[in-house]
């Protein structure tokens, strides 16, 4: 780090305590937490108090969001899980996940051995070392739930599909992969670029320059790209899709690997788990469910917009030209 960015992290730690202890957890924080600096030496949040606030804040909030999409689309009602913590970096939201989430048994999962070290140590959560290869990803399949929060927002096409099939295969039967993506509503983020016949671009570009961006850049993807790869030798089916849903921009999926229930052939498993049609069938209704939801709100905003005073006024207005000029002729 430069000297003035040096200063500003020095100054962020001397404040962390204090604000951490607001949301009641850990405040130590690792030197090399590309999350906390990139925060607070970001423009738009000149006040360190502020960003320092934000870090903490926003890692309780996406464990708040976790546990909601837990329960109320993994049908999860306070039973003890295994919960697979993947990209997890320097403990963002593992820090909460303990507060928020007591019930559940979290391991965490990262590339770097410094964050791994950092959230056994420090945090007393159980980790796992990730790997640049998909395939080398050394865990027992035994979670109920994988966790990949803005993981896939940066993978290359060439290990996208690659690393959602081998994070769906560390669950159980009937387990639930959620993970997000940069789909459509993210675009303008990165100068609306154009996808390709696939619904997907990719930019070897990223502000995290320990890591090689032609493995971790920007990815934006197109949901009709994320169902056929859940079509291709996944063991399951996306059951859940909605865009724009974490930070209000990164598409949230839930892939729920297929239970294996007693009596079904090995020939029927396999082809509930490959099948194409199922998925692009799951596709359509689950785009069409959101085309729904966005009438609604359409709907609804209309009415608002109709109820509002001025648009009463200008109703009125327009009726009145509209007589004078019938008095012209």
């Amino acid at each position: 780090m430069k000297d003035a960015e040096l200063e500003v992290a020095h100054r962020a730690f001397a404040i962390a305590p204090e604000i951490a202890a607001k949301y009641g957890v850990l405040p130590d924080v690792h030197p090399e937490d590309f999350i906390f600096r990139f925060i607070i030496t970001h423009p738009r949040r000149p006040i360190l108090e502020h960003a320092v606030d934000y870090y903490f804040g926003d890692g309780e909030r996406s464990a708040r969001r976790l546990r909601l999409v837990l329960q109320e689309v993994c049908g999860w009602r306070g039973e003890s899980i295994e919960l697979l913590e993947f990209a997890s970096g320097y403990g963002c939201v593992s820090r909460h996940l303990r507060k928020v989430l007591p019930e559940i048994d979290v391991t965490s999962s990262d590339i770097h051995p410094a964050a791994m070290d950092f959230i056994t140590g420090k945090l007393g959560l159980p980790t796992v070392l990730s790997s640049s290869v998909p395939e080398q990803l050394n865990t027992p399949p035994n979670y109920d739930v994988v966790f990949a929060l803005s993981f896939f927002s940066h993978l290359p096409k060439k290990s996208w599909g690659r690393w959602l099939r081998v994070l769906s295969s560390k669950l159980k039967p009937g387990g639930s992969l959620i993970f997000t993506t940069h789909g459509l509503v993210s675009r303008d983020r990165f100068g609306n670029p154009e996808l390709d016949s696939d619904g997907f671009w990719f930019d070897a570009r990223s502000e995290q320059k320990d890591l090689d961006t032609s493995e971790y850049g920007v990815a934006c993807t197109a949901p009709l790209f994320v169902f056929r790869e859940a079509s291709a030798d996944c063991d399951g089916r996306i059951i859940h899709l909605r865009e724009g849903y974490w930070w209000e921009h990164q598409d949230l999926y839930v892939l729920k690997r297929n239970p294996v229930r007693e009596g079904d052939s090995q020939e029927l498993q396999q082809l509930a788990g490959s099948s194409g049609l199922l998925n692009t069938v799951e596709a359509l209704s689950i785009q069409l469910d959101e085309l729904r939801r966005r009438a609604r709100d359409l709907e609804e905003w209309l009415h608002r917009i109709h109820a509002h005073p001025l648009y009463k006024l200008y109703r009125l207005g327009k009726r009145m030209i509209g007589r004078r000029g019938d008095s012209r002729d």
